[in-house]
């Protein structure tokens, strides 16, 4: 049973729990489930072997108690030897059946840099940007063998739905086109979500449509700041002058 403050979803998004065995109803089996791995950094093989001891000791009186109850072992890339050595521990010294044990492998977690950590203050760790590539490529799929038309054209849309770049031809659909994140008047995009839009002429009668998925643009502000200096300042009026030219002193 589930604590009435806990929430399923939470508990599916933490990855320290098995999604599939909790929905807002419970489940319909009962489960106990352990962590393999030792218990401290310099685990000597005695205390590994008096940890296996105790723990297969612990589960068999539950187990005995339970007969329908199942055994889930947590494990990770780097327990999972551990694991498999308690699973075995209780097949053969508990006796209990193997489908009773499940080993349920945790994904990697990503490890927490903690340097500059206050308690009780919020810190946030910043990405470098991705930039885009300069251009960027918008490719038509259809279903059937020939892209023939009558004419067609793209627009791209912002949220309010006006156009800020049409490209349109006579013939054939291109497989693909190009497009240099630019308005029709040449200037950079702004940031916000834009749709593309694809109206094919068919034929003399017939208009076919097509509407993209959204796609959100980020506008990365960069500041670069230059320091210039001169190793020496010349005096443009300070000059050695010999018989045949003036020569500039910059030595």
């Amino acid at each position: 049973m589930l604590d009435p403050g806990v929430i399923v979803a939470d508990i599916k998004e933490s990855n320290e729990l098995l999604a599939q065995y909790f929905n807002p109803n419970g489940h319909d089996e009962d489960m106990v489930f352990i962590k393999a791995g030792s218990l401290g950094e310099y685990e000597t093989d005695e205390i590994k072997r008096d940890r296996h001891l105790k723990l297969v000791n612990r589960l068999g009186k539950n187990l005995y108690k339970n007969p329908k109850m199942k055994v889930v072992i947590w494990a990770s890339q780097e327990t999972i030897d551990d694991a498999k050595e308690i699973s075995y521990l209780l097949e053969t010294k508990i006796r209990i059946p193997e489908y009773r044990i499940s080993i349920a492998k945790l994904p990697p977690q990503a490890e927490v840099a903690l340097a500059g950590f206050v308690p009780g203050k919020k810190m946030s760790k910043r990405l470098p940007p991705r930039l885009s590539e300069e251009q960027v490529m918008i490719y038509f799929n259809v279903d059937t063998r020939t892209r023939k038309t009558y004419g067609w054209q793209f627009v791209i849309k912002d949220s309010y739905g006006k156009p800020v770049r049409i490209f349109s031809g006579d013939g054939n659909l291109p497989k693909s086109l190009s497009w240099d994140w630019k308005d029709m008047e040449g200037h950079n995009l702004a940031g916000g979500v834009y749709t593309g839009f694809l109206k094919v002429k068919a034929n003399n009668t017939v208009n076919r449509n097509a509407q993209s998925a959204g796609l959100p643009v980020y506008n990365i502000k960069r500041t670069v700041k230059m320091k210039m200096t001169l190793d020496r300042e010349i005096n443009l009026t300070d000059r050695k002058t010999d018989s045949e030219s003036e020569i500039l002193d910059t030595e």
